[in-house]
């Protein structure tokens, strides 16, 4: 009875243990990735058992200007740069990718639902939610 109880445990933890593990570093959505806007490169790393996205070049900033998170819905972080802000976060391991982690959209100050789907063009597919309606936007990898 003990051994039935303990492989039938062993099982369910086998089971489990994908969904929770932490990605690893031949995941297709981590590295480097510019925008479909072309405005922008996120370096997607791993979070613990996630994956989020920090912004780390822009290309509207040069020669000192400096683009600050303006658009924030929370008044106290407008003053924050956007270079090096955490703008993905929370994803969840899939079968095709990263599901229900949350997008920062700096240019309307929303953050939104989102899914990473890798492609095997080597492409990322970045789908952002609210509600039932997803917009999609094609990211390529930064050599």
């Amino acid at each position: 009875m003990l051994r039935t109880t303990m492989a039938a445990i062993a099982a369910a933890v086998l089971l489990i243990a994908p969904a929770s593990a932490a990605p690893s570093a031949g995941d297709p959505v981590l590295g480097r990735w510019l925008t479909q806007s072309r405005k922008a490169h996120v370096e997607i790393a791993p979070c613990g058992a996630s994956v989020c996205g920090t912004i780390v070049w822009l290309a509207d900033e040069k020669d000192g200007h400096i683009l600050k998170d303006a658009n924030n819905k929370d008044p106290a972080k407008r003053g924050a740069r956007v270079l090096g802000s955490r703008m993905m976060w929370d994803f969840k391991p899939a079968a095709h990718g990263w599901t229900n982690g949350r997008i920062y959209n700096a240019e309307d100050g929303a953050t939104y639902r989102s899914v990473l789907k890798p492609q095997g063009d080597g492409t990322l597919i970045v789908d952002g939610c609210v509600g039932p309606i997803c917009r999609s936007q094609k990211w390529t990898r930064v050599p």
